[in-house]
């Protein structure tokens, strides 16, 4: 079964609305400099509305390890996911920290898919799991943009588990699961009527082409 991530959430109306359309993850965008951020006060009180099968995935960018696991706390999530430039030793060190609190928190580190980029990297970060987005040299990730899906599917023996994002789309994620077979897709701006704000339509086509391509639709 391929599972949906919807990221980008900052209200609760968008964050029940995925939930019951069928997300299986959320994530909430702690980087100040995204349109998407959103306080971790806020994102906490949305973090108690969704169901217990929801899983509440943090983004963050370049931050502090001590800062990161301050949000973890606050908002209650089970996942952080490292969309930065952050490196093997972070995510060591993330790790290190994570199994001395006792929380059992996943690990995700995003990956930037640009010129120059081997599959064979991967190896080298200790992640409970790998996301492939597009490189970008306007922002960090929620750009939109597409990658070659060829270096996502060699990229597969490297990772336990991989999200595949970076542009997808319902006329496009049908495609995508059947040439990759990600454990994961993960969505955000293609889903959008502004940074932030989730289209219900958008959302429900998603899904269900989705749902389609596993040759099990949901009904909506």
């Amino acid at each position: 079964m391929v599972r949906i991530k919807i990221c980008g959430i900052t209200n609760i109306d968008d964050a029940l609305a995925a939930a019951r359309i069928g997300a299986d993850a959320i994530g909430f965008n702690f980087y100040p400099k995204s349109p998407r951020y959103i306080e971790p006060e806020e994102a906490q009180r949305i973090a108690q509305a969704l169901p217990d099968r929801v899983l509440r995935v943090g983004v963050f960018v370049n931050e502090d390890i001590a800062r990161v696991w301050e949000i973890v706390s606050e908002a209650r999530l089970q996942a952080v996911q490292l969309h930065g430039d952050e490196t093997p030793e972070y995510c060591a060190a993330l790790r290190v920290n994570s199994s001395d609190s006792g929380r059992p928190v996943k690990l995700i580190k995003a990956l930037r898919v640009g010129d120059g980029f081997h599959p064979d990297q991967i190896a080298h970060y200790r992640a409970d799991a790998i996301l492939l987005d597009a490189a970008s040299p306007e922002a960090y990730g929620g750009t939109g943009r597409s990658f070659d899906w060829d270096v996502a599917r060699r990229a597969k023996r490297f990772v336990r588990e991989l999200f595949l994002a970076g542009g997808l789309t319902p006329a496009s994620v049908g495609r995508a699961i059947a040439q990759v077979q990600p454990d994961w897709v993960d969505v955000c701006s293609s889903l959008e009527s502004a940074p932030g704000k989730k289209d219900r339509q958008a959302l429900e086509a998603f899904v269900r082409a989705v749902r389609m391509v596993e040759g099990r639709e949901r009904l909506i």
